[in-house]
């Protein structure tokens, strides 16, 4: 392998693939590919492979992998004018190996390399379709943070379930205490059975998607977005799903609440600086928010005005979880209902673009 970049692309392609972080040897390389006027750089913990590449111009074209940490202390020189990469060898003992030799005007720099080390999805096998990347990225992104952790410290729920529905791309996540239902508009992709995508792979999804992105499935293993320079996979998930379906169907509106969102949630905000758990009252056209801290030490509570021609409720919300919905909720308003103070609230508003959010109240 022998090839030319720009010194600051260069380091910048590597800084990409820096970061993923495995407790399995294998995967502490990077894996450095020269071929058809590109430089790649790539990857994996096993779950989530990421791609970067820059313009290069390649008289031999090859591959190698190198140990990630020496590779990715590069990405931070500031060095300028062009970089050689070549594959070389030297003696270790009565042997040789190989190395990937680096010179630029910062300096000369040989890394110990590997000729295999790990298996990467094939991105030519994805067959990508065309997406509005900056449509897509806002949905990914919210069903990422709905996470919870168990007494043990472990993450629950930690798959994302994707789906062609009647409106579109479908995204489902929960985390057993609230679901988020995204429909993407106008937007489909050959979504195979019973997908889900983990929660970490969706974050990372989101982070490459621009406006002109393409997206596809390389066989039923691994979902792929791309941009013009970076390329990112996530291995599907097997398991079961909740079923969602069923728990949205029995929300009902006997009781509920509309508010403007901003005001609503200021409100919930300076209650959680209290306690986590938050009782609201609605009555009246008037609804109360009140906190006490454990010990009674803090408490808080406030009204503000709503509009309601159901009946009045008392209930409880884990205030963070109610945030977390009306940060979804956009400036206009939001409504709340419900067939009872004890059910599955559905926290519906007026611009969230097609996001449905469902939250279980707490014990009083």
């Amino acid at each position: 392998m022998k090839a030319k970049a720009d010194m600051a692309k260069f380091t910048r392609a590597i800084a990409v693939v820096d970061g993923l972080h495995s407790s399995r040897p294998e995967y502490r390389y990077i894996f450095v590919e020269a071929v058809d006027g590109r430089l790649t750089f790539a990857a994996t913990d096993g779950e989530i492979s990421i791609f970067s590449s820059c313009e290069a111009a390649v008289e031999e074209k090859g591959s190698i992998y190198v140990s990630a940490g020496p590779l990715a202390n590069l990405a931070s020189l500031k060095g300028t004018g062009e970089a050689s990469i070549s594959v070389g060898e030297r003696k270790k003992g009565d042997n040789t190996e190989p190395t990937l030799q680096i010179r630029s005007k910062a300096g000369r720099y040989t890394l110990a390399a590997l000729e295999q080390c790990f298996t990467l999805p094939e991105l030519k096998g994805a067959g990508f379709v065309a997406v509005d990347g900056e449509k897509l990225k806002p949905f990914l992104k919210a069903a990422a943070t709905l996470t919870r952790r168990d007494a043990g410290g472990n993450v629950t729920f930690t798959a994302i379930k994707l789906e062609n529905g009647e409106k579109g791309l479908r995204i489902v996540s929960t985390d057993g205490y609230r679901i988020l239902v995204a429909d993407v508009p106008d937007m489909e992709l050959p979504v195979p059975a019973e997908c889900f995508i983990p929660k970490t792979g969706a974050a990372r999804l989101a982070s490459v998607l621009t406006k002109d992105a393409g997206a596809g499935f390389i066989g039923k293993e691994y979902l792929a977005v791309k941009n013009e320079s970076v390329s990112v996979a996530v291995r599907l998930m097997e398991g079961q799903f909740v079923d969602y379906r069923q728990i949205i169907s029995s929300v009902g509106s006997d009781i509920g609440f509309s508010a403007e969102a901003p005001v609503l949630r200021a409100a919930v905000a300076r209650m959680v600086l209290a306690s986590i758990k938050v009782d609201v009252a609605a009555s009246g056209g008037v609804l109360t928010l009140s906190a006490k801290g454990d010990g009674g030490e803090v408490e808080g509570e406030e009204s503000i005005g709503i509009e309601s021609n159901k009946a009045g409720f008392e209930g409880a919300f884990n205030g963070r979880f109610l945030l977390d919905g009306l940060d979804l909720s956009g400036e206009g308003p939001v409504t709340l209902s419900s067939k009872g103070a004890e059910h599955v609230f559905f926290i519906r508003p007026k611009d969230a673009g097609g996001m449905s959010y469902y939250l279980m109240p707490m014990n009083r």
